[in-house]
C-alpha cells in the first residue's frame, strides 16, 4: 500500500517537476524512449505472461520445462531483436529529424527493452501472489529513482542525464523483482529446453501473440504518430496526458492485477454456466465500479491539477485528459475479459478486438491530429477503446460476454460480494 501511494504522489509531483525543467520539447524526447521500450517489452511476451500466470495459479504441477523454454528461447531473442529494429527505428527511421542525438545515447535509451524477459519472472509473483513483497522493495527503488530524478533537476542536468536515468531506474526495478523471485524460490528448477513443445504453445497461442503486438502498438500508437505527424513538443505535453491516465488506471488496475490467480481460479471453480456467468458478471461489476469512480476523479481534477503543477505550456494535456478518462473502465473490462478468454483458451477474440480498435485508431488519428492535434489523438484513442473493449464482443459474436460487460456499468447493492469470494480463491 506504501508503495502504490508513493508511486502516485512521485508521479504526479516529481514527474510534474522534471516536466517543468525540461519543457514540453525534452519531455517529448523522454517519452519517445519510453514509449519504445514499453512497446517491445508488450510485444515480446507473445501472450505467453498469461499462460504462465494460469499455469502456476493452478493446483496443477507447473510446468517448469515449459517456463525456461518459453523464457530462453522465445523471450530473450525476441529482446535482442526488439533493440536492434529500435535502434534503427529510432537512429535512421520516422523519428530521426526530431531526434538528434548521438548512437550512444540512443542505445542507451533502449538498453531498457533488454529486460522484456524480466517480465516473466513478474508473472510468477503475481501468480503466487506475492505483491505485497515486491511493493517494499518497490518503495526502495521509488526512493532511489525520486532522488536521481530530483538530483538532475537540480544539478541542471541536460537531457542526456534524463534518459541514462530513466534507463537506470528501469535496471533497479528489474533487480528487485530478481531479489523477490529468487529469495523466495519461486523460479522453477531448470528443465531441458524443448524446441518443438515450446512452439506447440506458442502456435496455440497465437491468436494472443499477434493480439499481444497490436495492443503493444495500440497503447503507443498516438505517441508514435503525434511524433511523426507534429513534433517532440506535441508528445511532450500528450505524456502528461499519458501519465496521469497510467496513475488513474493504475489505481483502478492494481486490484485486477492483484486477484488476477484468483479470477483464473474462479473461472475454473465454477464449471457450470450459469454459475460462471454470475461469477463473472459480479467480477465484471466490482472492478468496473472502483474503476469509474477513478474516471470520475480523472474529469475532475483535469484541469485544476494540470496547469497548477505542470503549467501553462502543458495546459492543452487538460483536454486530452478529460477525453481519454472516459475509457478507464474499459480499460479494466478488458483486462477480465481476457483472463475469461484464456480460460476458455479463445484468444481469437483478442486478437481480432485488438485488429480492429488498431484500425479505428489509425484511421481517426490519421483524420484528426493534423487539425486537433494531441487533442484528435486522445479522440481516436478513446473511441477505439470502446469499441476494442466493448462492442467488439458484439461484433466478432461473443453477444453474452457484450451484454456481461455492459450490465457491469449499472451498480447493484451486491456488487462487492465476489469480493470475499477473490480474496479466499488466493493462494
Amino acid at each position: 500500500m506504501l508503495n502504490f501511494a508513493l508511486s502516485i504522489v512521485s508521479g504526479i509531483f516529481v514527474g510534474a517537476y522534471v516536466a517543468r525543467f525540461l519543457g514540453p520539447d525534452g519531455l517529448g524526447v523522454l517519452a519517445i524512449f519510453a514509449s519504445l521500450v514499453w512497446f517491445s517489452n508488450t510485444t515480446n511476451d507473445l501472450g505467453t505472461n498469461q499462460y504462465i500466470v494460469k499455469s502456476y495459479s493452478s493446483e496443477e504441477t507447473s510446468d517448469n520445462e515449459m517456463f525456461w523454454s518459453l523464457l530462453l528461447l522465445i523471450r530473450v531473442p525476441l529482446a535482442i531483436l526488439s533493440l536492434i529494429v529500435c535502434y534503427l527505428l529510432l537512429y535512421f527511421g520516422i523519428f530521426s529529424e526530431s531526434l538528434e542525438l548521438s548512437p550512444w545515447v540512443v542505445t542507451v535509451g533502449l538498453l531498457g527493452v533488454l529486460l522484456s524477459p524480466v517480465s516473466q519472472f513478474k508473472q510468477l509473483v503475481v501468480a503466487n501472489v506475492r505483491n505485497g513483497e515486491l511493493a517494499n522493495y518497490g518503495v526502495l527503488v521509488l526512493v532511489l529513482s525520486t532522488v536521481l530524478r530530483v538530483g538532475s533537476v537540480l544539478l541542471g542536468l541536460d537531457l542526456v542525464a534524463f534518459i541514462i536515468v530513466q534507463t537506470a531506474i528501469s535496471f533497479l526495478y528489474a533487480v528487485s523483482l530478481s531479489i523477490v523471485v529468487f529469495k523466495n524460490k519461486l523460479v522453477p528448477s531448470f528443465s531441458p529446453l524443448k524446441w518443438k513443445k515450446s512452439i506447440e504453445v506458442t502456435k496455440n497461442y497465437l491468436p494472443l501473440a499477434l493480439s499481444a503486438t497490436a495492443s503493444g502498438l495500440y497503447s503507443r500508437l498516438d505517441i508514435f504518430m503525434l511524433s511523426a505527424m507534429l513534433s517532440p513538443a506535441a508528445v511532450g505535453i500528450y505524456s502528461v496526458t499519458t501519465r496521469l491516465m497510467s496513475i488513474l488506471t493504475q489505481i483502478s488496475g492494481s486490484m485486477i492485477q492483484t486477484y488476477k490467480s484468483s479470477i483464473f481460479n474462479g473461472l475454473k471453480k465454477h464449471t457450470e454456466i450459469e454459475s460462471k456467468n454470475t461469477f463473472l458478471e459480479d467480477t465484471f461489476r466490482l472492478f468496473t465500479s472502483t474503476s469509474m469512480a477513478a474516471s470520475l476523479a480523472g474529469v475532475a481534477v483535469s484541469f485544476v491539477l494540470i496547469p497548477l503543477l505542470y503549467g501553462e505550456d502543458f495546459s492543452e494535456a487538460s483536454w486530452a485528459l478529460l477525453v481519454r478518462a472516459i475509457s478507464i473502465p474499459l480499460v479494466a473490462q478488458g483486462s477480465i475479459r481476457l483472463c475469461y478468454l484464456i480460460d476458455r483458451d479463445e484468444t481469437k477474440l483478442s486478437l481480432q478486438s485488438s485488429l480492429l480498435g488498431l484500425g479505428i485508431n489509425i484511421a481517426v488519428n490519421l483524420m484528426l491530429i493534423p487539425y486537433w492535434g494531441i487533442i484528435g489523438a486522445a479522440v481516436a484513442t478513446a473511441v477505439s477503446q470502446v469499441v476494442r473493449m466493448l462492442f467488439a464482443s458484439y461484433i466478432f459474436g461473443e453477444k453474452n460476454l457484450f451484454f456481461i460487460q455492459l450490465k457491469a456499468f449499472v451498480p447493484r447493492k451486491n456488487s462487492f460480494r465476489v469480493f470475499k469470494e477473490l480474496s479466499s480463491l488466493s493462494k
